[in-house]
């Protein structure tokens, strides 16, 4: 046979010489596998970090970054480069999360200047005016916890533009949700930690508390939404997946985790023009929550005017507080400590407020409107390079979950429980794989 014969010529391609010489498995497959394993561990950190109350303690950041940082050493010495993203957008998007670190880091710095040294406990005024960080030792952990977002969405980048890959991903992630929904309300039922908890009645998962799970669950069912096919069958365990999440999520009682999945909800449907199927299953899923959880669900709304006006009143006092620092901050992460300096009634003094109850305000306490605001461009730049790609499905779901935890935050802090953060970054990396696959073709 003709050396030139194009069978030979596939032949060789298939199976190149190093695998026909000694068997050993060639290169493409040994980077294949290793992203195989990459993408285990992504999964494996988004479940376990919502297991262990949502990744809110300081070991578990640690915990994390180290892995992150072993699987990028592994990623950056085992992927060649021309597998890797190398997209501007996807570059831009990742170089303002480090910018975020870096400031995190020139506030720590800033506050061992001379200016923060004259006073070994600087109280009011002083206080207020000091330009570095109240806490250099958390604002240093919030940065080491951004750096491993940061890898994090890099290494998922990096192992979701192989589509089949991609789907199992998507796949993984949303049985771990279902499983969390499942355990909620476990919980809530036969094991009673939902009447035993800060929440009476409502379902709060491991994450114990309401509002972060809605965010988690949210999630779920718009990503459950895009897994399935356009003309799902009705007896698809999907819609069993669904239905489990549907029901866990009004059980949670949160008003906005239930009212940003419904606005999501409707979107992903309008893009994807569902059949009879998808509507009468997702009605049913609706009228079976409702029926068991819907009286704590009309409480709470009735609650929403006494409620509101106690919210506004620590809005107003937030804002105070970034008024008297609006370019430096007060430090990551150290919203606890810089609230006392304005706190007072009627924002109830007996309670400790650890929280602004709305990230954008913790953002710009904590960084100033300027830094503070770049995580508000990344969500932004994110959005329009998926908005390009919107015909493909992960891209969708990624969007979904972007306006869908944009919304919650208005109110409410789910996106600083670092396993909803890990959530919405993997959902985020796989939309964008899908945009470098579509790129690509």
């Amino acid at each position: 046979m003709p050396i030139d014969d194009p069978t030979v010529q596939d032949i060789a391609v298939v199976l190149p010489e190093p695998m026909r010489r000694s068997g050993r498995p060639s290169r493409s497959r040994r980077v294949s596998r290793r992203k195989d394993a990459i993408a285990a561990l992504l999964v494996a950190t988004v479940l376990l970090a919502m297991l262990t109350a949502g990744g809110t303690q300081p070991l578990v950041w640690a915990l994390i970054a180290a892995t992150m940082g072993a699987a990028g050493l592994v990623a950056a010495v085992g992927i060649p480069a021309g597998r890797k993203p190398a997209d501007r957008g996807v570059t831009a998007l990742l170089l303002t999360g480090v910018l975020i670190c870096g400031f995190g880091l020139l506030q720590a710095g800033l506050a061992f200047a001379p200016l923060a040294m004259q006073s070994v406990a600087p109280v009011g005024r002083n206080l207020m005016l000091r330009p570095g960080s109240l806490s250099p030792d958390a604002t240093l952990l919030a940065v080491l916890r951004g750096g491993a977002e940061i890898m994090f969405l890099w290494l998922m980048l990096c192992v979701a533009t192989n589509r089949v890959r991609a789907r199992r991903i998507a796949m993984a992630l949303f049985i771990g949700i279902v499983g969390q929904a499942i355990w909620a309300l476990v919980l809530l039922g036969p094991l009673g930690q939902g009447h035993a908890s800060a929440y009476p009645g409502a379902a709060v998962g491991t994450v114990a508390g309401r509002n972060a799970l809605a965010t988690f669950l949210g999630m779920g069912f718009v990503l459950g939404l895009t897994l399935l096919p356009r003309r799902a069958d009705a007896k698809s365990a999907l819609w069993i997946g669904l239905a489990l999440i549907g029901i866990a999520l009004l059980a949670t009682q949160s008003r906005m985790g239930l009212t940003a999945t419904a606005i999501t909800t409707i979107g992903v449907l309008v893009h994807r023009r569902p059949g009879r199927h998808a509507t009468i299953a997702l009605l049913l899923t609706a009228a079976a929550g409702l029926l068991l959880f819907g009286q704590g669900v009309a409480e709470r709304a009735v609650w929403l005017a006494s409620a509101s006006e106690a919210r506004l009143a620590l809005y107003a006092q937030v804002w105070q507080l970034i008024m008297a620092r609006p370019l430096t901050g007060f430090g990551l992460d150290c919203f606890p400590l810089a609230f006392e300096l304005v706190h007072h009634p009627p924002v109830l003094a007996g309670v400790v407020w650890d929280r602004a109850h709305s990230t954008y305000l913790t953002l710009w306490a904590e960084a100033g409107l300027l830094a503070g605001s770049l995580p508000l461009f990344a969500g932004g730049l994110a959005m329009v390079m998926l908005y390009r790609r919107r015909a493909a499905r992960p891209a969708v779901a990624a969007m979904a979950a972007l306006v869908l935890t944009g919304l919650h935050s208005l109110v409410d802090f789910s996106l600083e429980i670092p396993a909803n953060l890990f959530l919405l970054l993997a959902l985020v990396g796989l939309g964008l794989g899908a945009s470098t696959r579509q790129r690509k073709s």
